[in-house]
């Protein structure tokens, strides 16, 4: 089974400030994140589009419908309702030190500033969506979406890695309608969340593929397919390289990755954390391969200089246990596969 070929795709997580996105040998972007904030994607498609469309247009139907279609070619478009609508006008109504902000442009100043913020307020609000009878912001209903379990910061909790938007949020194991405890990291799952509570709550899920990542940190011995790998990327200057790996009888059983750590050593972090996801390397198996359960495996040798990622063919196969054995990863009792 050969590696894939073809132009590498982009990912939200090779975004970083500064970088020069290029094609064709022109520069067509630069990133520039500032003091980047978190919140659901329907809240900020929602600031967003209120303070690029309705903030500046007399008519902001045609920008704003400019918007969602570039939004819609990256990803797809997140419910916004009126609740978040109205928390983007809220949240633009005054700037850091209180005073009113002037929209439109010439800019709006005193009571027309004001005025127009209660327009738009207003204009959140006309059919009631999204609000109680007393007019406080009703809580989010579980929005269902299929998430890649990965390891939780702290005891009792896991991460929960979503398949469209690449976003990671803790889930607490405990108090949960659902078996979230049984979950392991690497399932595939769909799972309805309900944001309502201070930690999200996980109404329903189900395993899709009960996919298994195991990471091992100061491994040794480092087997040879990745120190000819990471040799072969040093003299070519390059910070990755792959090869497809097979047994004894020249079946494939796996693709081994390596990656260069990065000044800091926290790339194998940044794998486990799922700030850079290990979706694309168990999709491009999985797209020549045919989609099944597969072991991962992520580690690192004790001098740090660089990552090992194997995406192991047969998740209970000979080779994923040489893996486990060889590097004290047992494999886990899984009541929900």
């Amino acid at each position: 089974m050969p590696v894939p070929e073809g132009p590498p795709r982009l990912y939200p997580w090779d975004l970083r400030p500064g970088n020069a996105l290029v094609a064709d040998g022109s520069v067509t972007a630069v990133v520039d994140w500032g003091g980047p904030l978190s919140a659901p994607p329907g809240v900020a498609l929602a600031k967003v589009e209120h303070l690029v469309a309705d903030w500046y247009a007399a008519d902001p139907a045609p920008l704003a419908e400019a918007l969602r279609g570039g939004y819609r070619s990256v990803r797809p478009l997140p419910a916004v309702p009126d609740a978040y609508r109205l928390l983007a006008v809220v949240r633009s109504a005054v700037d850091s030190r209180g005073e009113v902000t002037r929209p439109r442009y010439p800019e709006l100043t005193g009571a027309d500033a004001s005025l127009s913020t209660a327009s738009a307020s207003r204009r959140c609000c006309e059919e009631n969506e999204g609000l109680s009878p007393d007019g406080d912001l009703r809580p989010a209903m579980p929005e269902p979406g299929r998430y890649r379990v990965l390891p939780g910061p702290d005891a009792g909790t896991l991460r929960f890695l979503d398949r469209a938007s690449f976003d990671t949020v803790v889930v607490p194991t405990t108090d949960q309608p659902t078996p979230v405890g049984d979950l392991r990291p690497g399932y595939l799952i769909e799972a309805d969340l309900d944001w309502s509570a201070v930690d999200p709550v996980v109404e329903s899920l189900s395993v899709v593929r009960p996919t298994l990542y195991a990471y091992a940190d100061a491994i040794d011995p480092v087997f040879e397919v990745a120190e000819d790998l990471w040799a072969e990327a040093t003299v070519a200057g390059e910070g990755m390289a792959s090869q497809v790996t097979r047994n004894t009888d020249n079946e494939v059983n796996g693709v081994c990755y390596v990656f260069a750590e990065d000044d800091v050593g926290s790339r194998f972090g940044e794998f486990r954390d799922g700030v850079r996801p290990l979706e694309p390397l168990v999709d491009r198996f999985n797209d020549t391969d045919g989609p099944a359960p597969r072991s991962v495996f992520v580690l690192r040798p004790p001098d740090e200089q660089f990552v090992v990622v194997v995406v192991a063919r047969e998740k209970g196969g000979q080779f994923a246990s040489t893996l486990r054995d060889t590097y004290d990863c047992p494999a886990p009792d899984e009541p929900l596969a």
